[in-house]
C-alpha cells in the first residue's frame, strides 16, 4: 500500500483498521488508519488466496476463506485461533468453501459449493452450529446473507 500525503497528516478521531489482501505476496495484512490518507501495518501473515474476509465479533477477530479450501479465524493481532478445511469438517458432496458472512454473536455464516449442504454457521471455536441443506431451487450459492 503507498500513500503520498502533501504537508500534515489530517487527524481522525478514531482509528480504523483496513484488511487487504495482497495476493502477489501471498499475506494478509491488517493496517490502522493512525490519520486521514496514512494507514501502518498492525500485522501481517502468510494466506494464501484469500477468496472472503469479514471481522467478527467486537473482539476485533477475522474470519477468512482460503482458496475456498479452508476457513480460519485470527485473533485482533493476527495469530491463528483456528483452521477448518473440508475435510475436518466431513461435509459430503462440499466441492469449496464460498463467500462468509459474521454475525454479531461472533459465529461466521459459510456459503458451500458443491452438492447437498448450501451453509455452515461457524461458533467461536470452529464448530458446526447448523447445516443448511439444498431447497429445491437453491444450488451453489456463492454469497448468504442471514440477520439474528
Amino acid at each position: 500500500v503507498r500513500v503520498t500525503v502533501d504537508g500534515g497528516l489530517p487527524s481522525i478521531d478514531t482509528a480504523r483498521r483496513i484488511l487487504v489482501h495482497d495476493d502477489g505476496a501471498g499475506r494478509l495484512v491488517a493496517l490502522e488508519e493512525v490519520a486521514i490518507g496514512h494507514p501502518e501495518t498492525v500485522w501481517e501473515r502468510p494466506i494464501d488466496g484469500a477468496s472472503d474476509l469479514a471481522w467478527l465479533g467486537d473482539d476485533g477477530s477475522i474470519v477468512v476463506v482460503e482458496d475456498g479450501a479452508a476457513v480460519h479465524r485470527l485473533a485482533s493481532d493476527g495469530s491463528l485461533r483456528w483452521r477448518r478445511s473440508l475435510d475436518d469438517l466431513e461435509l459430503e458432496g462440499v466441492r469449496r468453501f464460498g463467500g462468509v458472512q459474521a454475525l454479531p454473536s461472533g459465529h461466521a455464516i459459510v456459503a458451500l459449493d458443491g452438492d447437498g449442504a448450501l451453509a455452515i454457521e461457524l461458533d467461536g471455536e470452529g464448530a458446526v452450529v447448523w447445516t443448511l441443506s439444498a431447497h429445491e431451487g437453491l444450488q451453489a450459492p456463492a454469497v448468504i446473507a442471514v440477520r439474528d
